[in-house]
């Protein structure tokens, strides 16, 4: 990735290490260099001075879900009944 696709709001791996982080500002500092601010997952803001070395690094990242769930829904239903029976006949009353 470029320096200069780094853009306010862009997900992007590789600022911190193993996280998508989300650009708050991006300022170019001359032709080769760019500061960032950022905001990681977690809340925390974050700033760094990205060189043209790191670009290898960048990547623009996919939106996603930290959980999804795409297994088959008579399987959860048939789990979620034995749960719920379960409770009721455990419960102390």
């Amino acid at each position: 990735m470029k320096l200069e696709s780094i853009a306010k709001g862009a997900l992007i791996s590789g600022i911190e290490a193993g996280k998508v982080v989300r650009v708050v500002s991006a300022d170019p500092l001359g032709d080769n260099a760019v500061t960032v601010v950022y905001k990681a997952d977690d809340g925390r803001l974050g700033e760094r001075v990205l060189f043209r070395s790191n670009e290898s690094e960048l990547q623009i990242a996919s939106v996603g879900r930290p959980w999804s769930f795409d297994a088959d829904g008579a399987d959860f239903k048939l789990a979620a009944e034995a749960y719920q029976s379960t409770s009721r006949t455990c419960s102390i009353r």
